[in-house]
């Protein structure tokens, strides 16, 4: 028997419950009237690992303090939280989990005394079905919860595979640690990978990372949310990365985009000159970054430009990280090798970091089905720019709201923090307001 949704009062089935759904959690819990009632729901399943919740120092966040509040009403919460020891651009992952658990805690308390309840419960979600102006959602233990919103907040999909090569993923890092590897590949050369690396190769492992592009992300040495001078088009069809970069520095007296940038076609010695022009503090485009982010979480326009330069700025490595690893490289305990030439059979781990599919979610006229879908279920793609799920035949958008990674089906800055904060907010201002 599903449990009851009490008369017109709002009552709230948040599907995740790691970073994303509890950023999701303290807006709503600022939002929502006396009687109203949270539900958060996660396996707590480690086959989907949190980055936020791995203890390792090495592996820090990708973003400075200055934009990691999952407080929408306050953007310097995350930063006032911190040890006035730690530096704001190098703070390790572990510490915003830490924050997070902390603020819901705080925000759980307040939103008590004003009679809004939040519940967990550890299970997975199998299916959201509409009945009448609710949802019904049935769990995996075969629990029926009834709402009257709900929220998919599920953090990143299932990890991508490589075609003929199995290996282990690279979170939790405390595995990579205990595998004590003599010759370890990471495929893959992006944020994750570099984490990875990084760690085996403290672990005493000699690492060959490769990927099919080859390429590494730029150096930056701060996020900070500068819109000044920045020109977005809101209802352009189209986005250039680069041009809108060029137009920024610009606008704020600097020379030509071009001369910020490191011409060198080799990736390591890319990355040599990538942390000089950092550490020199000329690299006046990384002050446009937040900004692009939020912008690409609310729009979603056809990049034109030049795609692997919009990877390698969007997703650039703080400096920390990329002081580690030109060190590991030139300590020789790192090594990139053209794809080409990767021998799996050399090494005795493997980690596959090539990224994360999208969650599975398929829908039917009248359900939504994680994971696993029915026949004749059709995977799930319309997002309404309200980030509402919007089911085949039917005109109207549901009481079904994606934020996150989640929302990857639409924009494409879906796995900035920040930006599932924005999205949080605009999310919990809709339901609070329902009538």
């Amino acid at each position: 028997m599903a449990e009851a949704v009490q008369g017109d009062r709002r009552h709230v089935a948040v599907v995740g419950g790691r970073v994303t759904g509890i950023a999701m959690v303290v807006q709503l819990l600022a939002t929502l009237d006396e009687g109203a009632r949270i539900v958060v729901i996660d396996p707590e399943d480690s086959r989907y690992p949190s980055v936020f919740y791995d203890p390792e120092d090495l592996v820090i966040v990708n973003t400075s303090a200055h934009v990691g509040s999952i407080v929408a009403a306050d953007p310097t919460d995350f930063l006032s939280y911190l040890d006035h020891h730690q530096d704001p651009h190098a703070v390790p992952r572990h510490v915003v989990g830490r924050y997070a658990d902390q603020r819901l805690a705080h925000h759980v308390r307040r939103a008590g005394t004003r009679g809004v309840a939040v519940a967990r419960i550890i299970d997975t979600v199998r299916s959201i079905a509409r009945r009448g102006r609710r949802y019904l959602l049935r769990l995996g233990s075969g629990r029926l919860i009834g709402a009257t919103d709900v929220v998919l907040a599920m953090g990143a999909g299932p990890r991508r595979d490589v075609a003929g090569i199995r290996g282990i993923g690279p979170y939790p890092t405390d595995r990579l640690r205990s595998a004590r590897a003599h010759e370890a590949l990471v495929v893959g050369t992006g944020q994750s990978a570099i984490d990875a690396a990084l760690v085996l190769a403290d672990s005493g492992a000699r690492v060959t990372m490769s990927s099919r592009t080859g390429l590494l992300p730029a150096v930056r040495t701060r996020t900070l949310l500068n819109e000044q001078g920045l020109t977005l088009d809101l209802r352009a069809p189209t986005f250039d990365l680069e041009a809108t970069l060029d137009r920024f520095v610009q606008a704020h007296g600097h020379g030509p985009l071009a001369t910020m940038l490191s011409a060198a076609r080799d990736p390591i010695d890319r990355l040599g000159e990538e942390i000089a022009l950092a550490e020199s503090g000329d690299i006046h485009w990384q002050d446009a970054l937040v900004a692009v982010a939020l912008h690409l979480s609310r729009h979603s326009p056809r990049s034109t430009g030049d795609s692997r330069f919009t990877w390698r700025y969007l997703t650039s490595m703080m400096l920390t990280t990329a002081h580690r690893l030109r060190h590991a490289i030139d300590d020789r305990a790192v090594r990139l090798v053209p794809w080409a030439h990767v021998a799996p059979q050399r090494h005795d781990v493997i980690v596959v970091a090539a990224g994360n599919e999208r969650y599975p979610i398929a829908c039917t006229p009248d359900a939504i089905h994680l994971g696993s879908a029915p026949a004749g279920a059709t995977p799930w793609t319309t997002l309404t720019e309200s980030l509402q799920v919007q089911l085949p035949g039917r005109t109207q958008p549901e009481r079904v709201w994606a934020v996150g990674p989640t929302t990857a089906v639409r924009y494409s800055t879906a796995n900035f923090l920040g930006s599932a904060v924005a999205q949080s907010a605009r999310i919990a201002h809709r339901i609070g307001n329902a009538t």
